[in-house]
């Protein structure tokens, strides 16, 4: 059984990878839509899981403001700008301008944002809460969130950016807190807690395309936490890995100049985007090793 908290272990840095890929995926309206959006599932639990840090209090707010609120300021600029030369609204303040900030001047910065919150939450959790009780509550919310799908999922999709990705992320945010404190429980507990929701999230599917993707992307996670770590030494992803936060963030841009330029869709357009996103990450970081936590 894998320790509740792995440090750089390269299975887990592997399907880090693979789940950015998922979303890139996603993004490029490949094949599949629904195996791809099962990387921001994995992508979204790999967060919390491994949230827990040394640092403590004020020290741990301005680690996580300077790892996602600081990127999310730069890149809201950036993507502010692209959008201003096509001539569209910088921030859709149709739903309030609150929610317009929050949605990002691309949607897919509402993740920065909304993990800085979260994660201050889970530490306040973590501080108050046993980790045995922990786990168990967050495996008991996520089981009922997976049996929920086909009764929530359909409200969410008709309500406003970020609001439905917010309620997306809701089950594998819980999974990711279930599993922070999973390795307090007995082997019995552990096996049932990891299993409830990829089961519940399994016998929805055929009703609701969303338990597929979180079948498909929680039953990942749940055999990486149950799965012996493997032995150090070896092979080894980890600088692909630690490109995987800046692909997340430069790739629609990437993906819009591949669509305008090429002929490329589908798979092969994903590929490239993914390809020449994880070029332009290293290149950038190579560049200016200093500044690299601050944008990628």
């Amino acid at each position: 059984m894998s320790q509740t908290l792995p440090a750089r272990r390269q299975d887990i840095e592997a399907v880090r990878v693979l789940a950015a890929f998922g979303i890139v995926w996603f993004h490029a309206h490949a094949p599949q839509l629904a195996l791809g959006y099962a990387g921001l599932v994995v992508f979204l639990v790999l967060s919390v899981w491994l949230s827990a840090g040394s640092r403590q209090g004020w020290a741990a707010v301005r680690q996580r403001a300077r790892r996602l609120l600081v990127p999310w300021v730069l890149w809201f600029v950036v993507y502010g700008w692209y959008v201003h030369t096509l001539r569209l609204p910088v921030v859709d303040t149709r739903h309030g301008m609150l929610a317009g900030v929050l949605a990002g001047s691309n949607i897919h910065l509402w993740y920065l944002p909304f993990m800085f919150g979260l994660l201050l939450v889970v530490d306040a959790l973590r501080r108050v809460l046993p980790a045995r009780g922990l786990a168990l509550a967050a495996g008991l919310l996520a089981t009922a969130l997976a049996l929920g799908i086909p009764l929530w999922r359909p409200l969410t999709l008709g309500t406003f950016y970020p609001l439905r990705q917010w309620a997306d992320a809701a089950l594998p945010v819980s999974y990711g807190l279930m599993l922070l404190g999973v390795g307090a429980l007995t082997p019995r507990q552990r096996a049932a807690t990891l299993a409830g929701p990829v089961l519940a999230a399994a016998l929805v599917a055929p009703l609701e395309s969303f338990g597929l993707t979180c079948t498909i992307g929680l039953g990942v996670c749940a055999w990486l936490a149950w799965r012996p770590a493997p032995a150090p030494g070896g092979w080894s992803v980890q600088g692909l890995s630690d490109l995987c936060m800046g692909i997340y963030l430069v790739h629609i841009l990437v993906l819009e100049a591949l669509l305008r330029r090429t002929p490329l869709r589908g798979a092969l357009l994903a590929v490239a985007v993914f390809v020449v996103s994880a070029l332009l990450v290293a290149g950038g970081r190579a560049l200016a090793p200093r500044w690299r936590g601050w944008w990628s």
